[in-house]
């Protein structure tokens, strides 16, 4: 019951008015919106502690091949690693998604229904007024510019790739990693479209 009153609380003080019934379904539906929540910023954490330690290791690499008498095929050593943390960056981002299409979609719609309230939600007035290709970028933005540096990496080291030393196992690494990457980017499901008929039905 204080879950819901500290929601109907916050409610009253924009214009809304709530009706204390249902509690428990309230407070159930309050606490896992709060819990999804937590579990989408956590991810969003991840995600950046992920790629800061990313691109500084990219520019140590970078910065001992490119330097004068520097080994360039040490270059060889950031496919694999862009690849691998450009996978682990689409699926912290498609958990994300998910997490958001759930509250939006399903919950909020749910928790609404329940205080008999028509509430804004700026997600799904978000995904409404947004074109799903530039949806869809936003959330693969930081994969794709992964992968752009690893195509870099590999077009600057492309002469191993006939030779006959062990770099050239090296550079083929690279290629199948890149184009892993670009798979798995495509069936992440960011393609999918969300259920807006929640936005049409809070519309009126």
């Amino acid at each position: 019951m204080g879950g819901q009153r500290r929601f109907c609380d916050r409610l009253a003080a924009i214009g809304y008015i709530c009706e204390h019934r249902s509690e428990r379904a309230v407070d159930a539906a309050l606490h896992e919106f709060d819990a999804l929540r937590a579990l989408m910023v956590a991810r969003m954490q991840m995600q950046l502690t992920l790629l800061a330690g990313t691109l500084t290791a990219i520019g140590v690499i970078a910065g001992l091949a490119l330097q004068r008498g520097g080994d360039r095929d040490l270059l060889l050593l950031i496919p694999p690693l862009a690849s691998v943390v450009a996978i682990m960056h689409t699926e912290h981002e498609r958990r994300i998604t998910m997490y958001g299409r759930y509250l939006n979609d399903v919950l909020w719609p749910y928790i609404t229904k329940l205080i008999d309230q028509q509430l804004p939600s700026w997600q799904v007035y978000w995904t409404a007024n947004h074109r799903p290709a530039l949806i869809r970028f936003v959330r693969t933005q930081v994969a794709w510019f992964l992968q752009l540096i690893s195509i870099a990496a590999l077009i600057a080291r492309a002469g191993v790739a006939t030779s006959s030393d062990g770099y050239v196992v090296m550079w083929w690494i690279g290629v199948v990693a890149t184009i892993a990457v670009f798979i798995f980017i495509r069936s992440a499901g960011f393609d999918e479209p969300s259920n807006l008929s929640d936005v049409k039905r809070l519309d009126g």
